[in-house]
């Protein structure tokens, strides 16, 4: 998956956030998708960030029947469901445009439906992230 995100000149930020991850327990994968504002606070030697976002999960399902892994819609038996997240962010400075940053994501999900029997699934969790910010 990724993170991205931009940050406007007075230290506001609008970002998304996109990853897939296999259900536990399943074939089946979790595709969520967030869109995120955030908050870089003030500290002069380390780039912290906070922020909170809303978006939406869906199942994607693994067809048995195919050979191949083909991957299907889960559309007809699963209700789309929606998720907010809080997150923060630590970058330290590596070269003068490139910081680099770990962050932790809490995301809770609002359960998903099957349609078949109204069962509802929870796939609450957290993801870490690396990786680098280019400044400009």
């Amino acid at each position: 998956g990724y993170f991205l995100g931009v940050q406007l000149p007075f230290a506001m930020g609008l970002g998304i956030d996109s990853h897939k991850y296999k259900a536990k327990g399943s074939t089946d994968t979790v595709n969520t998708n967030i869109y995120n504002l955030f908050y870089q606070l003030p500290i002069p030697v380390i780039n912290l960030i906070l922020g909170i976002g809303v978006g939406s999960q869906n199942l994607e399902c693994a067809d048995s029947g195919m050979s191949d892994d083909t991957v299907i819609s889960c559309e007809d038996a699963y209700d789309k469901g929606s998720v907010t997240q809080w997150y923060t962010s630590i970058g330290l400075p590596v070269l003068p445009l490139f910081d680099f940053h770990l962050s932790y994501r809490s995301i809770t999900s609002k359960k998903m439906k099957a349609k078949s029997n109204g069962n509802e699934m929870d796939y609450s969790g957290s993801v870490t992230g690396i990786g680098l910010a280019f400044n400009f």
